[in-house]
């Protein structure tokens, strides 16, 4: 009962703020309750829509002003101790309250959960850009510190995502939806370089290839539907065509040598022309399918 929001509108004499941080009241509106999962839709979307927000704007290039704001914002979904998170949503979905609820509000349930979803998806693609633009451990001591405390961070984020995300396949079944491109990974750059380090001797890995060629082990590629058709770009086909054609190491070269030109970051060019720049393409690529 304690997730029922009770809403008021008050009027008051003189708009605020103003010169006094109070103002006399004339008119008092009380709207009607809001039913508990419709609270949570919103409060999920609300969460949704920053997410996609956030992600969108560090991959456009606004690493210093969004990057922290980004990670803040992951760990406040997948480590929620304070506000309780998802945790706070879990007597909607038992067998009980199923039971008792119209055939209205089972719906508003169903719905719910499909946000959750919907938010697994931009938390994975939110931790991509995350780990493009955290900085990796160098051999200089002034910057090491720094450097290995973001990635520290970053792994810690992306272990409370893996936990996260298995908590709730595990109640609600497994997704395809996928925002990454084919080899990407949410995993920071030094863990990536040791991945590949134990990779079979006959596998071809370009090491002076940049972040945009997003190098991982084969096993972590993504081949959802969701993933191709929402990464249209023309690099990314082109990518795409030379993986598929055994050219990979010719072409991560090519992308080595284009991103060279670039003073940006790897993930920030990468997604300059991607069709998901936007927030709203970000949450518009998601709503394409259903959950299977």
């Amino acid at each position: 009962m304690r997730l029922w929001l009770h809403k008021k509108i008050f009027t008051t004499q003189r708009p605020l703020p103003n010169l006094l941080n109070f103002a006399q009241i004339i008119n008092e509106q009380e709207l009607l309750p809001s039913h508990p999962v419709e609270v949570a839709i919103e409060r999920v979307k609300e969460a949704n829509d920053k997410l996609a927000d956030l992600s969108s704007r560090v991959a456009e290039g606004f690493v210093s002003e969004f990057h922290m704001n980004l990670g803040g914002m992951i760990r406040g979904i997948v480590q929620a101790d304070v506000g309780g998170g998802i945790k706070n949503y879990q007597p909607f979905f038992t067998a009980q309250c199923r039971i008792h609820c119209s055939e209205e509000e089972n719906r508003c349930i169903e719905n719910l959960i499909s946000l959750i979803f919907e938010q697994i998806t931009l938390l994975e693609y939110s931790l991509f850009i995350h780990s493009n633009n955290t900085p990796t451990p160098t051999t200089t001591t002034t910057t090491n510190s720094s450097s290995s405390n973001a990635a520290s961070f970053h792994n810690s984020l992306v272990a409370s995502f893996n936990s996260y995300k298995c908590q709730i396949e595990t109640q609600f079944g497994k997704t395809s939806k996928s925002l990454l491109p084919l080899g990407a990974s949410i995993y920071s750059k030094c863990d990536q370089n040791e991945m590949i380090g134990k990779l079979p001797t006959n596998v071809a890995v370009n090491n002076n290839a940049s972040n945009s060629s997003f190098l991982s082990p084969p096993s972590t590629i993504n081949n959802s539907p969701t993933a191709t058709r929402a990464f249209r770009s023309h690099s990314v086909s082109e990518f795409q065509n030379s993986q598929n054609e055994g050219n990979l190491s010719t072409r991560n070269s090519q992308i080595s040598s284009s991103s060279s030109t670039n003073s940006g970051s790897g993930s920030s060019n990468f997604f300059k022309n991607s069709p998901l720049g936007t927030a709203g393409n970000l949450i518009k690529s998601l709503q394409v399918n259903k959950r299977i």
